[in-house]
């Protein structure tokens, strides 16, 4: 709990005259035993803060740990914590640093609860206890919450959402309070970009997953923030996937999530569905499981979104009660036009029905300066992961970032601004939400498809518009009894 304050004391060592406290010097590693807690002393001062109603736990090297509220901290140790830094932390340093390679600066880990003053043992508790202290958090040596400034084209968050009208929105507090929008993908690290924005993130994993805050691809991770630059005050649910797709929707609608984004598929929409269970009974198998599992999720009033690919023929993006997303491109220019690396297609599984539906924002897969893939987006990663330094030039690791979006960035760009749009009219359904979408995208009248159609068919409906899709779904709130 917030108002907790995690104490460790320190007991004495069995030799009365060994104090640490009194040590100034080095200490050698031969002369560290004699320093050592004593077992006895320690269990004595479990005892003495038992009577307290404290509980304190031992730890291996026999050292004791509690957790107490402010107001005991206060009574035990005659001083209170506060969460501000302390002058020391923001005065400039003694000793100026002259390296150009070294800065100065406030670091998230200083808002923490730290003691106002020293910690002064109680009398009951001086003859066991050699000194307490509050653990201060660490600072790792990583990745920076500011993306690098890199020489090749590409968006910034920031950008997103204006390219989309999204911060026209946010001025009307259409902003994603109280949606839950719950996305599946590869993990979700604990990036400082999203400990810094102060986000609601809930991460949880799928049958058969690990750790969802470790995502060695950096997909999940990159392609989530897409979402809290177009709607910020979502609940985002952040679902690590398992060993199974069918599993993994299970596991997000455990989570009574208003909006579903999936940046993913499989590209098997080249025949019909009697020549798919031909070709692939397992997959045909799977195929239907997932269409049962969307349609009681839609039937539920739960808004689904999927990728329409890049370059694939991806279902469930076909399915037609989800919403296709593709992509369009942002020129350097302030022109829009059709992705060259996002799918178009017309369905062989599902006949008649045409992919995407609308667009949100995806480079090219047109080279440009060194090579590099113009028009992507400066998205936050795990360092090291597979996705850290994409489209960098020269290329490089470990900063935490990666230059890179597709229809998989464009998805959870979408299911955004259908959470901007739920901000506007909280009973909006999946239909109405895709002819508001489609009525007031922006036309896309320029370039081609991965699959070489022209923009037209393309993009869909075009590029979404956050703000007049909000306007219309306001417009269209059922009156008041």
């Amino acid at each position: 709990m917030a108002d907790e304050v995690f104490v460790r004391l320190v007991p004495r060592s069995r030799q009365a005259a060994s104090r640490i406290l009194a040590f100034d010097a080095p200490l050698a590693p031969a002369a560290a035993k004699a320093f050592s807690p004593d077992l006895k002393r320690a269990e004595r001062a479990q005892v003495e803060l038992a009577k307290r109603n404290l509980t304190a736990l031992k730890t291996p090297g026999h050292r004791l740990q509690a957790s107490m509220s402010q107001r005991e901290f206060a009574d035990m140790f005659s001083t209170s914590v506060s969460s501000t830094p302390s002058v020391e932390d923001t005065a400039p340093p003694a000793v100026q640093i002259t390296s150009p390679y070294a800065t100065t600066r406030l670091t998230q880990q200083e808002y923490f609860l730290r003691p106002a003053g020293p910690l002064v043992v109680p009398d009951s508790l001086k003859a066991e206890i050699e000194f307490a202290y509050v653990p201060r958090p660490v600072e790792y040596s990583s990745v920076s919450f500011v993306p690098p400034l890199e020489n090749v084209y590409h968006l910034r968050l920031e950008t997103v959402g204006q390219a989309m009208d999204a911060a026209l929105c946010h001025r009307r507090e259409w902003i994603g309070r109280g949606v839950r929008v719950a996305m599946i993908d590869s993990g979700f690290g604990r990036h400082p970009h999203f400990e810094r924005g102060g986000y609601n993130i809930v991460r949880r994993s799928s049958p058969g997953a690990d750790d969802p805050g470790k995502d060695d691809k950096g997909h999940g991770t990159g392609e989530s923030a897409n979402v809290l630059a177009v709607a910020p005050d979502v609940t985002l649910i952040c679902i690590k996937q398992g060993k199974s797709a069918v599993g993994d929707l299970e596991t997000a609608l455990e989570h009574a999530p208003d909006i579903i984004t999936c940046s993913w598929g499989w590209s098997i929409d080249d025949v019909s569905k009697a020549g798919l269970q031909v070709r692939d009974p397992s997959m045909f198998g799977e195929m239907l499981e997932m269409e049962i599992i969307i349609a009681d999720a839609v039937s539920r009033g739960i808004i689904v979104c999927f990728s329409a690919g890049n370059g694939h023929l991806f279902f469930p993006a076909s399915l037609p009660q989800v919403l296709a997303i593709g992509g369009a491109t942002f020129m350097e220019d302030g022109s829009i036009q059709a992705s060259n690396y996002a799918s178009s297609f017309v369905s062989q599984l599902y006949p008649a029905r045409r992919v995407p539906d609308f667009c949100g924002i995806v480079g090219s897969a047109t080279p440009g300066a060194n090579n590099l893939l113009p028009g992507h987006i400066m998205l936050p990663v795990p360092p090291r992961s597979d996705l850290d330094g994409e489209n960098f030039f020269p290329p490089r690791k470990g900063l935490g970032w990666g230059i890179f979006s597709g229809t998989s960035a464009a998805c959870p760009q979408v299911a955004a601004v259908i959470a901007l749009m739920k901000s506007a009219n909280s009973k909006l359904t999946q239909e109405e939400a895709r002819q508001i979408l489609v009525a007031t995208a922006t036309n896309v009248n320029l370039g081609l498809s991965a699959m070489g159609e022209p923009a037209a068919l393309a993009t869909g409906a075009g590029l979404v518009n956050a703000f007049r899709a909000c306007t219309e779904a306001e417009a269209a709130k059922p009156p008041r009894p």
